[in-house]
């Protein structure tokens, strides 16, 4: 006899192990290209799931109060590099993912397994001076000695 919580937890362990096999890159890639979102946050709204991306913001174009609530998954791991007053940039057509600052723009490239975009990391800086210092992280690239 299996038990309520084995009754549970074994279709959700089934349906965890056979929907994280086989993605489709480029299908999901044409998703994503798809998306749109200029917003000056507000708000991160607090949310318990790797899925959910919660926050309010004002659109850049609209200057409307917005509730950004997309079960995405690419931009949950965005989540720890935003505060509130940051401006979101992600522009239809392109797989980057901007974060502006008051002094700072981190760009995030989508990545698929490895296949689409690359895991590049990019951002720029500005030192006390005001002058611009452009950064690149490559997890890719190797010295060799």
């Amino acid at each position: 006899m299996i038990s309520r919580k084995g009754r549970f937890l074994f279709p959700t362990l089934l349906l965890f192990t056979f929907s994280c096999e086989n993605i489709d890159c480029p299908q999901l890639s044409g998703i994503y290209r798809q998306q749109e979102c200029i917003v000056v946050v507000k708000q991160i709204l607090d949310s318990t799931s790797a899925y959910d991306f919660e926050l309010k913001g004002t659109g850049v174009a609209s200057q409307k109060d917005t509730l950004i609530d997309e079960g995405n998954r690419w931009y949950c791991t965005f989540l720890p590099y935003l505060s509130t007053g940051d401006t979101i940039v992600k522009k239809r057509g392109e797989l980057t993912f901007n974060i502006h600052k008051k002094d700072t723009i981190l760009t995030f490239y989508w990545d698929c397994e490895g296949k689409v975009g690359g895991k590049l990391m990019t951002a720029i800086v500005k030192d006390p001076f005001g002058n611009s210092i452009g950064l690149i992280y490559n997890p890719y690239f190797k010295l060799d000695n």
